[in-house]
This record gives structure tokens, C-alpha cells and sequence, in this order.
């Protein structure tokens, strides 16, 4: 029978065009009393059946890449078919289709092109359909016709011996997909489909059903000649029983193209999958119970040549740098298992993670690219009912990000305190709720699946890093990345070993050792760390920023550890080295500190031009506002302060003692008895330093040391009388530094005969007479002339003493320099003051 004849009676319910030829041969039985209803189909047929929906016609013309027949087949062909209405039991001996095409689409309104298909009758006056034909019997004349027998109460029974399907195909298109008018739809060719059932019934089955069905999946990526070819596969033997819902059998899927739904998965997120194939070998079980649906599923997945690129998160165009890609993740032992009532689990015996890749970018306003993969706002649905995606809305309110914090932190401090600040999204709400517990006070919610994992291996990775946050931008990369994490459990808190190692910026190497468990609520870990050979030339934006200096040349290596207890006490030990840290130029930075941090890198180096630094930090992770990356960066400044502002007492070893001065005996250039321990710290600290110069302030104070000024002249008269009188009886002259006891008074006498006082005590012949000693050292004084310049001429002698005895110690001279001399004045400095020499500390 030739279906077009058909046509003028399906047009008045159907749209779509309908041609093809049905062959029929059948026995009706049909009679009210006794009630029967039966149709036995011996052989039934529909050959070269063509739909084909006027506008998906019209659609493809202008698109070559969609046939024009909505539904088509080579031949639809069933057999030993009986239908008992009366008893209500349908059973077919075998049901055979070949060659089948469906194309389904759904356009921008939600709309499947199938819905378009029935036309709606117009209604008349009393509601019923009216005719649309001559001849036509109406609907209240068809509803009279009804099949003998009892009301239908039973349920039917159906039962499907045979069911073969081959050479068929599934075109699907998606034009509601978000992205759609910009990245065009969703295609999805399914071919090569076959099937087999053989013993289906429902719902009561004496023994389950067994299904075969595989079908390849084109590759949309590929090009059109190459997409069937390029393509994966999906296998599937096992069992089905009907009711209640039960199957069992063995899956099997073979490089499926991920990126042909990826706009399903991605469509609340800027980036996109380009490319990703899946392939699983394993066992899958499900089977509906009363509470629900009890799952298993356990093999081996696949994800592989995975590379997924960010969009804008204005234009939502791709960008061309990749976000996150790997070549393998080989997932071993996999296992999971979902139960009514009971919690989800998952089991891992093994993954691999090989040639990862992975680009982190620090934003200009602070914010990491991972964060802004996240959309904000729960999308709506598409109209048509039909939602992509899991409708999510965001738990918290947005932070509101402090910029001018950000910006007075360190590089890893703002770019924590921005992530911190981001907005809730539907992709970071999970996390943000499990880090803020501490500003809530809700305790941090646990995760809503048990997970064990066998352990992790980590091979041949690559992290590129660029933070645009600095100008000139800065990059570095962590490559050849490998390790392995152990077992660990998310309802245990043992802790798996960690072992990872790697290479900074192609010349640092990295170590890591310890051991953590991730999943373990709350969070534990002991982990060490070792960086060594990373060169320091690179992070010159940073120091231009922070430092206001750029870096010419210099390496780092860091060895730390980091003790996380299960009560969130944080014990870290971070030991810096820096090599041969050269500053370059001065850069005009508006967040530079004002603190001198050259003279600090200066004081800070040995000999050598190495820092050796320890900074142990420990706080509470709970604690909403603990940053490691802020308080490292409390540490080095407070260091820096130190350093800076006592530079002497840290050369001495950070103790109490203060070697800024070198203290003289009050009136003279005499020093202290234990300057000379201080004038060898000094000078030992400055060998082991050799770019710092030294800047040497003599000082005095006129009011305090005037009778010590005066006394100290007059010792110098004596010794100098004493001199003289050697030299004129030919002995060599006297070096002693002070006068005998017992030549004093002798000595004292002959300086007062032949110093010309206007008010020596006289006799009645004008001659000057003996006094007692104690008078002529009185008169002697009385006559001494001090003043501010002998005052100044006294503070240059004892600056000039202490560069002496530094250079006499083995300092270069050329690194030593006299200031101009300082004269103390009342008030200033306090009562504390005493005759002193002062040092200070420069770069070269």
C-alpha cells in the first residue's frame, strides 16, 4: 500500500509529508458477546518511509549539513504480532528496523521541531473539534465506537520476544544551548546504531531481558569528511528488567568526543572545551527500589587530550591562551556506589594525571582567571521548559574587595585577599562556604560523598604563571611537575605521604615531602618544602613595586614547613637564602615602601652577598583574618624595621648591646676602657660585609665637658714639660701617656713658673711665690681658653681616633669617612648623653 494515499486524511492531524509503502497481513476478531477483541499479525511492514517537515525542508537547503527527512527508514518490519485488548496483553514475536534516520532539533524558544508536528483542530461552538473535511466523521462519532468488553482496569501486559535494530542513525541539533547564537548550535551525530532485545516484558518478568547496543558518535571537531572516522564509540551487553526499573551489563565506551556537550557542562562557566575524549571500561547496575535508586558502577575512565580555553567574561569570546589541559587522567578502580539513605560514595584505586597544563593569571584588579571562570547569577531557563545546566544560586552575599589593602601587600598576599573578596558565584559557593566558617560561626559543612582514593600520580605537569597585577607584567613557570600523593580517605584524618617535585622557571628546582589529607575535615597537614637555584631577575616587578628598586641579578631558595594541626593552629618555619642580591635602578612606584631597603639587603648579607634568614610565623587558619601570605609579609617588614632602625645592635646579634657610638673618657680623645671590644664587633661585622661604608661623627658638649676639657689640657702641659726636659738633658723623650705620681708636683711647679698669669700671687718685690700645688693647678685652669672651636676641634679628635682604630683593625680606609664634627647642646639627647663618637652605616 502506497502511503501517499494516505495524505489527505494525515494532513488534517499532521504537518510533516508522510510517504513510503506498508504491507500488512493480519487476522481481526472482533464481537460483543462474548467480548473479543484480538488482531494477529502475521507479518507487518512500512518500507521506504519518508517524513519530511516542510520547515526543517526549507532549513536544509540552507544548510547542507541537515537532511531534509525529519524520520526515515529503509524498512520498519514486525512479526508473529497479537494484540488482546479484552485481556490487555500485547505480544510480539519480532520487531525489525533498518536503515534508520531521525533528525531532532530544538530551536532558540526551547521548542523540539517534533512539537510542531501535530496540528491543533479548531474547536466549535459546543467544543467539540469540528470537521475539517467533508466526510469526516466528527469526534463525538468516533468516541462511539469502543471496544467490547469490561472496563479497562487491568494493566497490560507487554512482552517483546525479538528486537533487532541496524544501520541506524540519531542527528541531534541544539540551537537553546547558551553561547548558541554566537557559537552556533550543539550538533550531535550518533550512527552505526544497532540493537538487540530479546525477552522484554512488562511489567511482570520471569527473567531479565537481554540488550545489545553499540553506536558510534561523530567528533564535531573533526573536519566533515573525517568526523565518523575521528569519532568514539558506545557499547553495551547486559540485562533489563522493565518493572520495577532494573539493568545490569557491561559498558563500554571508546574515544567519545566531550566536546560535542561540552556547552552543556560549561554553559554557567567562561571557558569552553575544545577538545576531550572519555573512554570507560566497566561494569555499570542500577535497579529501582522503594526509596530510590540503588546504583553501582566500577571500571577504568579515561579522560584524555583534554584542552579547555577561558572566554571573556564580557564578550564571552574565546581567548587563545589555554586555561587547563592534560594529555591523560587514568582513573583506576573506579567505584561508585549511590543507595537510598545512605551517603554516596566513591572509590578510587589509582589516578594518573599525565602532561597536565595549567595557566594561572593575576588579573590587573587582583582577582586569579580561575575565579572568573565562574558566571555570576543562575541562568534561566530556556523557554520551552527546558533548563541547561543545574539551576544553582549563589549561598552568600558578594565580598566587597579592600583595593587599598590589596595593594600594600605582597604579590601572593593581594592576589589571596582579592580571591577572598570575589564575588559568590554558582562555582565558587561551595568553596566560599567552606572557607568562611569563622566569620559565620557555622561549622565548615562537610562534603556530601564519601571519597577514598587509592593514591595520585602527578606526570611531566606545567603551570604557567603571569601576574598583571605588576607593570612590567611578570611570568614564571612551574615545569616538569611530578609526584605522587598516597592513600587517603575523606572519612578518615591518617594523612597520605606527599612526594612532588619540579622545576621553577626553568633553572629553581623544588622539592616537596610530607604529608596531608585533603578531604579530612578539619583540614591536617605536614608538609615541607625546598626551593633552591630560582633566579630573582624575573621578579623585578615585584621589587619595583614593593621595593622601589628593579633587580639586576640574584637568586632565591627557601626551605619551609608547615605544620597544620586538626584544631587549625598553624606552626610554619620559612628559611630564606638569597644570593648575591644586586639592586638596579630606582623605579617610582606609588606602593614602594619608604623604608631603605638597600642598606637593609646590606646589613642583611654576609661576605658572601648571602642572606640567611629564618621566619617562623603561627596563627590559627580559622581565624577569618589569618593570611600566611600576610603575615610573612608582617614578618619581613618588621625585620626590615629591625634592621634599619639599629643596624648595630643587629650586627652585634640582635642582643641588647648598642655599637652605633664608641664612648671617650669625659674632656679627652681617649676612648673607653671597652671600646676596644666594641671598635673589634664593629669591624668584624664590617669584613663580613664589604658593601657598606662607614661614616664616623666625632662629638662634644661644651657645658659638660669644660673642667674635664681644662683638666685634660693641663695633663697635656705636664706631659709635654716632661718631654722637654728629656730632650734638653739628651734623653730620648718620654711616650708615657699620663704623668708619674711623684713628678706631678715638681712638674705642675715648673709649667705654673714659666706660664705668664696676670693674677699670680706675688711678694713685696713683684717676684711670683711658691703656693700650694692645688692653687697653681687652679690658676693654670682658670686661664685655659675653651670654646665652642676647641669644643669642635675635641669631637674631630676622637671621630678621627675611632676611624683609626677601625682601620687599624683591617677595615679599608677607603670605606671609612669623617663627618663633620657635632657639638652636643643642653636638652638634647636627655641626661643619657655622654662623650661619644658616633657611627653610621651606608651602601656603597
Amino acid at each position: 500500500i502506497d502511503l501517499g494515499a494516505f495524505a489527505p486524511y494525515l494532513a488534517q492531524r499532521l504537518k510533516p509529508q508522510i510517504a513510503g509503502q506498508a504491507s500488512l497481513d493480519a487476522k481481526l476478531e472482533w464481537a460483543r458477546e462474548p467480548a473479543v477483541l484480538a488482531l494477529d499479525v502475521a507479518s507487518a511492514s512500512i518500507d521506504a518511509l519518508r517524513i519530511v517537515d516542510p520547515q526543517q525542508s526549507v532549513r536544509a537547503r540552507e544548510r547542507k549539513d541537515l537532511a531534509r527527512e525529519a524520520v526515515a527508514w529503509k524498512q520498519l518490519a514486525l512479526g508473529n504480532l497479537r494484540l488482546d485488548a479484552v485481556a490487555r496483553r500485547l505480544e510480539v514475536g519480532t520487531v525489525a528496523l533498518h536503515d534508520a534516520r531521525v533528525v531532532v532539533e530544538r530551536a532558540r524558544d526551547g521548542t523540539l521541531n517534533l512539537m510542531h508536528w501535530p496540528r491543533v483542530p479548531a474547536r466549535n461552538a459546543s467544543g467539540d473539534t469540528a470537521t475539517s473535511a467533508p466526510g469526516t466523521p466528527t469526534a463525538p462519532a468516533a468516541r462511539a465506537v469502543a471496544a467490547p468488553g469490561p472496563a479497562a482496569s487491568a494493566p497490560w501486559q507487554v512482552s517483546l520476544d525479538d528486537v533487532a535494530v541496524s544501520g541506524s542513525q540519531l542527528s541531534w541539533r541544539d540551537e537553546a544551548v547558551p553561547g548558541g547564537a554566537a557559537d552556533g548550535p550543539v550538533q550531535l551525530d550518533i550512527h552505526a546504531i544497532r540493537a538487540k532485545v530479546n525477552g522484554l516484558h512488562w511489567p511482570l518478568a520471569t527473567a531479565p531481558a537481554q540488550v545489545e547496543l553499540s553506536a558510534q558518535v561523530a567528533d564535531p571537531a573533526a573536519q566533515r569528511e573525517q568526523r565518523r572516522a575521528r569519532g568514539g564509540s558506545i557499547d553495551w551487553k547486559g540485562s533489563v528488567v522493565a518493572q520495577p526499573l532494573a539493568l545490569r551489563g557491561a559498558l563500554r565506551i571508546e574515544r567519545f568526543p566531550l566536546h560535542a556537550l561540552e556547552r552543556y557542562a560549561t554553559g554557567r562557566l567562561n571557558a569552553s572545551l575544545q577538545r576531550g575524549q572519555l573512554r570507560w571500561r566497566g561494569d555499570v547496575a542500577l535497579r529501582q527500589q522503594p526509596g530510590g535508586l540503588d546504583a553501582r558502577v566500577a571500571g577504568d575512565l579515561l579522560l584524555a587530550d583534554l584542552h579547555a580555553f577561558e572566554r571573556d567574561p564580557t564578550s564571552h569570546a574565546l581567548l587563545p591562551d589555554e586555561l587547563i589541559g592534560w594529555q591523560a587522567l587514568d582513573v583506576k578502580g573506579l567505584k561508585v556506589a549511590l543507595a537510598p539513605s545512605k551517603r554516596p560514595r566513591i572509590d578510587i584505586g589509582e589516578a594518573v594525571l599525565s602532561d597536565f597544563y595549567s595557566q594561572l593569571v593575576l588579573n590587573a584588579d587582583g582577582r586569579f582567571n580561575l575565579r572568573d571562570v565562574a558566571r555570576g547569577g543562575a541562568p534561566a531557563a530556556p523557554p520551552g521548559g527546558f533548563a541547561v545546566g543545574p539551576q544553582i544560586a549563589p549561598t552568600r552575599e558578594p565580598a566587597k574587595p579592600d583595593a587599598a589593602a590589596a595593594d600594600a601587600r605582597a604579590p601572593a598576599a593581594a592576589a589571596g585577599e582579592a580571591a577572598a573578596a570575589a564575588p559568590a558565584t554558582p562555582g565558587n559557593a561551595a568553596s566560599a562556604a567552606a572557607t568562611e566558617p569563622a566569620a559565620s560561626g557555622v561549622p565548615r559543612a562537610k562534603l556530601p560523598v564519601d571519597i577514598a582514593v587509592g593514591g595520585v600520580q602527578l606526570v611531566n605537569g606545567r603551570i604557567d604563571y603571569t601576574d598583571r597585577l605588576v607593570t612590567p607584567n611578570f611570568s614564571a613557570a612551574l615545569s616538569e611537575v611530578n609526584g605522587r600523593l598516597g592513600a587517603f580517605d575523606s572519612t578518615s584524618h591518617e594523612m597520605a605521604t606527599l612526594e612532588l617535585d619540579g622545576r621553577i622557571a626553568g633553572t629553581g628546582v623544588l622539592d616537596v615531602r610530607g604529608s596531608l589529607n585533603p578531604l579530612a575535615d578539619p583540614l591536617a597537614l605536614d608538609i615541607g618544602a625546598k626551593a633552591t637555584d630560582i633566579e630573582l631577575a624575573p621578579l623585578s616587578p615585584y621589587a619595583g613595586k614593593y621595593a622601589g628598586y628593579a633587580i639586576e641579578r640574584g637568586k632565591l631558595s627557601m626551605d619551609v614547613h608547615y605544620d597544620v594541626q586538626p584544631d587549625g593552629r598553624l606552626e610554619a618555619k620559612n628559611h630564606v637564602i638569597l644570593n648575591q642580591l644586586t639592586f638596579g635602578d630606582p623605579v617610582d612606584s606609588p606602593s614602594a615602601t619608604k623604608l631603605p631597603v638597600r642598606l637593609a639587603v646590606a646589613l642583611l648579607s654576609d661576605r658572601h652577598g648571602v642572606i640567611d634568614v629564618n621566619l617562623p610565623i603561627s596563627g590559627s587558619i580559622n581565624d577569618p583574618q589569618f593570611s600566611v601570605g600576610g603575615i610573612i609579609l608582617k614578618v619581613i617588614v618588621n625585620l626590615i624595621v629591625k634592621v634599619v632602625t639599629a643596624p648595630f645592635s643587629w650586627l652585634a646579634g640582635g642582643g641588647g648591646e648598642d655599637l652605633s657610638y664608641i664612648a671617650f673618657e669625659p674632656g679627652t680623645a681617649t676612648m673607653a676602657d671597652d671600646a676596644d671590644a666594641a671598635i673589634g664587633k664593629v669591624a668584624k661585622a664590617l669584613q663580613e660585609r664589604p658593601s657598606l661604608q662607614m661614616t664616623v661623627t666625632g662629638t662634644a658638649d661644651l657645658a659638660r665637658e669644660g673642667d674635664a676639657m681644662r683638666n685634660a689640657m693641663l695633663e697635656q702641659r705636664l706631659l709635654a714639660q716632661q718631654r722637654n726636659e728629656a730632650l734638653r738633658s739628651g734623653a730620648a723623650a718620654s711616650a708615657a701617656a699620663s704623668v708619674p705620681p711623684d713628678e706631678r708636683a715638681r712638674l705642675l711647679r715648673a709649667v705654673y713658673r714659666e706660664t705668664d698669669l696676670p693674677d699670680k700671687p706675688r711678694n713685696f718685690l713683684g717676684f711670683a711665690k711658691d703656693i700650694p700645688p692645688a692653687e697653681m693647678e687652679a690658676l693654670l685652669k682658670k686661664h685655659m681658653r675653651i670654646d665652642d672651636d676647641s669644643a669642635r676641634q675635641l669631637a674631630l679628635q676622637r671621630g678621627r681616633a675611632v676611624r683609626d682604630a677601625l682601620v687599624a683593625k683591617g677595615l679599608p680606609s677607603e670605606r671609612m669617612f669623617l663627618a663633620n664634627p657635632k657639638l652636643h647642646t643642653a636638652g638634647e639627647g636627655g641626661a643619657a648623653w655622654s662623650p661619644r663618637a658616633l657611627m653610621a652605616l651606608a651602601v656603597k
